[in-house]
């Protein structure tokens, strides 16, 4: 089992790190440990990483947030 559920208006992040090659979640600002972390595509410069999301109910909402990159 990995995480917590969640409910209505409960604000669920998903992070992948594209340097270290790993994915994971985050609850309510809770940052859970890694979901998956290993052999990732993300990592390999000769592959495309598609994201997807979905809403499931009506007024359901989702934002991608892209940081800065680092020097």
């Amino acid at each position: 089992f990995y995480g917590e559920c969640f409910r209505a208006k409960d604000i669920i992040c998903c992070y992948v790190d594209l340097v270290e090659g790993c994915l994971f979640f985050a609850k309510n600002g809770e940052i859970y440990g890694d979901a998956f972390k290993g052999n990732l595509a993300l990592t390999d410069p000769n592959k495309i990483f598609y994201a997807g999301c979905c809403c499931l109910t009506k007024g359901e909402s989702f934002e991608l947030l892209v940081p800065e990159g680092e020097d």
